[in-house]
């Protein structure tokens, strides 16, 4: 036994003073105890702190941090489409000789009562404008099929808003715009949705200029405030005005800024945004945004718990297994229901947690400068 522990001695003196490693020839040549004790704890330090060293790095590089890069050019560009709606979706005259239950909602609301057939409040609060408002959400589809009848005249046309239009110093009409409904605006105009124009210097006299009519005798009387709202985005975008839009009241000149902003960003592993560039969703279809996903899956809440769909979100127009919640009996009971799964501080759905709605890794957005 005592030959084997001096053999074993042996082998690891030699291999102490032969190997090429620092500090462990040290501890084999060492003349003193004392001196290859000392040498044997830097050794042992110095492991140590490799391995924190490499435990260290490898956690970093396993993290897939990313740096951000940020890039200034200055080139000729598509000019944006530009969304303009009226802030009061429908002409009350029109709408109330068109539509029975809108008359009765309008007659409801300005007798400043309580009213048990629509749910308002007794008086005039900011609870009743916006109980009625959630009832013009539920009645948007029915009018959206009214508003082209030329006869019925409830929806606000080109001529209705628009007294004069230029753009790039030229005078524009009704030819460079086209319709786009929206339920909480009713009909829009849209400047440029094909991109026929470009842009390549900024200011005002190079871009978009309109006089705008309000015509506030023809308010719903629980519609807020007057003007338009307008939504700057892409081109295959579908605008969002009610999230998205900037707020032009009458009486001003209001000046609208934008410059483009393009964002790229790493996929998995490095981010969880996806690279999904078309909405793969039941009701929603065009370019992917978190919006459009958020909504797509609100309405699939909304036909699970309420068995119906809301007609202020869009839905599958080949949908047969549902029915509207503006079905003209339990209209009221569907509001409700509605309204807990949109109600932003409800404990019953949270569109964050509860929807797959990631960022896009490729995106365009006109961020406003003033």
């Amino acid at each position: 036994m005592g030959v084997f522990w001096t053999g074993l001695k042996y082998v690891f003196t030699d291999f102490s003073c032969w190997t090429s490693t620092h500090g462990v020839p040290h501890i084999g040549m060492a003349n003193a105890r004392w001196l290859r004790v000392f040498w044997i704890v830097v050794v042992l330090v110095s492991v140590a702190l490799f391995i924190w060293q490499f435990i260290t790095l490898l956690t970093n590089y396993l993290s897939f941090s990313v740096n951000t890069e940020t890039t200034l050019q200055f080139a000729e560009r598509t000019f944006p489409t530009v969304t303009i709606c009226h802030l009061n979706p429908w002409k009350m005259s029109a709408t109330k000789a068109t539509d029975a239950d809108m008359s009765s909602l309008i007659d409801a609301y300005n007798t400043e009562t309580s009213s048990v057939q629509f749910g308002l409040p007794e008086s005039l609060t900011s609870a009743r404008q916006q109980q009625a408002s959630k009832w013009t959400l539920m009645y948007s589809e029915r009018l959206k099929n009214k508003q082209y009848n030329a006869a019925d005249d409830i929806a606000y046309s080109y001529s209705d808003l628009v007294i004069s239009c230029t753009y790039n110093a030229k005078t524009c009409n009704d030819t460079n715009f086209d319709d786009f409904y929206n339920p909480s605006y009713g009909n829009c105009i849209q400047f440029n949705n094909n991109g026929e124009f470009v842009s390549s210097r900024a200011g005002p006299l190079y871009g978009l200029r309109m006089v705008i009519r309000t015509d506030q005798a023809t308010y719903l009387p629980w519609t807020e405030a007057s003007g338009v709202i307008i939504d700057i985005h892409m081109q295959d975008e579908t605008p969002y005005p009610d999230v998205f839009g900037y707020f032009a009241p009458p009486g001003t000149a209001s000046s609208l800024g934008v410059s483009y902003v393009q964002t790229s960003r790493l996929s998995s592993p490095y981010g969880t945004c996806t690279d999904q560039t078309t909405l793969e969703t039941t009701h929603y279809t065009g370019a992917y945004t978190v919006e459009a996903c958020f909504r797509s899956c609100m309405q699939e809440k909304i036909v699970a718990e309420c068995g119906c769909y809301y007609p202020a979100y869009a839905h599958a127009a080949n949908a047969t297994q549902y029915t509207s919640c503006d079905d003209g009996t339990n209209t009221l009971n569907n509001l409700n229901c509605v309204d807990l799964i949109n109600n932003a501080d409800s404990a019953q759905f949270d569109v964050l947690t509860d929807c797959d709605c990631p960022q896009p890794c490729k995106f365009v957005q006109f961020q406003k400068l003033h």
